[in-house]
């Protein structure tokens, strides 16, 4: 976990709506003032109930009144509410909280570091299973040979169709070192394999050499703290296959990680280059330059679409500010503020909107997005077609940035 400040901050650009399924969220309860209970010795909220007023004598009433046995009290959920309610109530959109345990599930998987069976699935609504569109390196699933392609219809006996998804997924999720026994369907045929939960590396980059045999396509899935290591080796090996020109795919990153992308970007300008213009609620900047004297100096388009965001969004302007690249696709998120992470005493953290940031040299484009060079839209055939699955022959973007890399456009 990457931390510009050791005390308490943390940057973090990934956009809470692009996050929520990571993150469980708590809409509608009665606002309160969460700040007044925690004392000056940063003890967590003791006895809820029994500071305010309302929530102990409805705690009465039930006790009173109830005809059935009033179970221990728990205020954790409670808090977990009040503090949700609270950060609603202010009007900070990107602000968000995270318990003890989604605390320690996020701060891995910003890390890059997952315990599952390392792969990256989508719902097969028709076929009532759960298709695998990526395998992670070294992971459970590769070691058991799993394959792109198959589709998970049963997790440890019970079918997918009959427990559905979400609980599916839950189910081949667990600790490191215990089982899941999936089923999954191949070519038509059903096959058992049994894998072995462990710690796996997220992937962040997916990389190929196109069938032109000089464009390296990279496709950046989002800025986590080994991103820019797939991101350089990603590079460096397209390289020296003899790629001359490369196309960036940035379609549905999130963003992620402040001190993620800015790797990634030093990797790509020149030493001293401005990469980023942060500024407080006083109106005060604060510049980060690159520092490796490393450069990519070759023709370059970057993809993206209405789900690129924050941290995906400053890779897009900086190149664009700088004239290393051309944009393709279409019109990008927009989310140019940055939020400040920041650990609670009960294990839990919350985040707070504490700064806007804009590219080098262009505008901040927060609530705006950033609008292509060039146009393009994927064909309806496409849109059909899972994101992962697009390829030279179907997916129309790509086609659009070679022509424009080629010369034809």
């Amino acid at each position: 976990m990457s931390f510009l400040n050791k005390k308490i901050a943390w940057y973090w650009l990934v956009p809470a709506v692009l996050l929520s399924v990571l993150l469980t969220f708590m809409t509608t309860y009665v606002v309160m003032k969460v700040q007044a209970h925690l004392d000056k010795n940063n003890a967590y909220l003791q006895s809820t109930y029994n500071e305010d007023p309302t929530l102990a004598y409805v705690k009465q009433l039930f006790e009173m009144n109830y005809i059935g046995e009033v179970p221990e009290f728990d205020t954790s959920g409670v808090t977990d509410t009040l503090i949700r309610e609270y950060i609603a109530a202010t009007g900070d959109k990107w602000a968000n909280y995270m318990n003890a345990e989604e605390y320690r599930e996020f701060s891995q998987s910003m890390q890059g570091d997952l315990v599952g069976i390392g792969v990256q699935v989508a719902y097969d609504i028709a076929g009532n299973s759960i298709e695998i569109l990526l395998i992670m390196p070294d992971s459970p699933a590769a070691k058991i040979g799993l394959a792109i392609g198959d589709r998970i219809v049963g997790v440890n006996g019970k079918r997918v169709e009959d427990i559905g998804y979400n609980a599916a997924t839950d189910a081949i999720r667990g600790e490191i070192g215990t089982e899941v026994k999936l089923t999954v369907l191949r070519d038509g045929k059903e096959m058992e394999f049994t894998a072995v939960r462990d710690q796996v590396t997220a992937l962040a980059v997916i990389y190929e050499m196109l069938s032109d045999g000089k464009t390296g396509f990279v496709r950046i899935l989002e800025f986590n703290g080994v991103t820019a290591q797939q991101f350089n080796n990603a590079v460096d090996t397209l390289l020296s296959k003899g790629a001359t020109q490369f196309v960036f795919d940035l379609r549905d990153n999130p963003g992620g990680q402040l001190d993620s992308i800015l790797e990634v970007l030093d990797r790509i300008l020149p030493k001293d280059q401005v990469l980023i213009r942060i500024h407080d609620a006083a109106g005060n900047e604060e510049t980060r330059s690159s520092e490796d004297d490393m450069t990519l100096d070759c023709p370059m388009v970057i993809l993206t679409n209405g789900n690129t965001a924050s941290a995906a969004e400053l890779f897009t302007s900086c190149l664009r500010d700088y004239k290393k690249a051309t944009l393709v696709g279409e019109k990008t998120y927009g989310k140019g503020c940055m939020q400040h992470l920041y650990p609670l005493p009960n294990g839990g953290a919350i985040t707070i909107t504490t700064h806007l940031y804009s590219p080098p040299l262009g505008e901040n484009y927060d609530g705006v997005g950033i609008s292509p060079d060039v146009e393009a839209s994927l064909s309806e055939e496409a849109m059909k077609i899972n994101f992962y699955k697009l390829n030279e022959t179907n997916d129309d973007q790509l086609k659009t940035a070679m022509d424009v890399l080629n010369g034809r456009k």
